[in-house]
């Protein structure tokens, strides 16, 4: 739980200093590596967003090499009811222990 938590802290640090959607996917990568380690389950909604951000993300480079993903999928997040949920629920509704339900 500690790694995962320390994780999280070295990503928001670093987005004060570089564009997030620019590294989203290294991001994710590490979020999800540190879940699996931590053993700590995500929140579905927060999943499956994800990769489809990735997949877009991907889908969308092999097209344009200068589309900014990030520029176009802000608006649509920031208004996903999920979004708006996560930001007003106390950090222990986002991420569960495994094995507590």
């Amino acid at each position: 739980e500690t790694d995962f938590c320390t994780t999280l802290s070295s990503i928001t640090d670093k987005v004060a200093d570089e564009p997030f959607f620019d590294n989203i996917g290294r991001y994710t990568s590490r979020i999800f590596d540190s879940a699996v380690r931590s053993r700590i389950r995500l929140e579905g909604y927060f999943v499956s967003t994800t990769v489809a951000i990735r997949v877009m993300e991907g889908i969308a480079n092999a097209l344009d090499k200068d589309v900014k993903i990030g520029d176009l999928a802000m608006p649509w997040i920031i208004t996903a009811p999920q979004f708006a949920r996560a930001l007003s629920s106390p950090f222990d509704d986002v991420i569960i222990l495994l094995g507590d339900s």
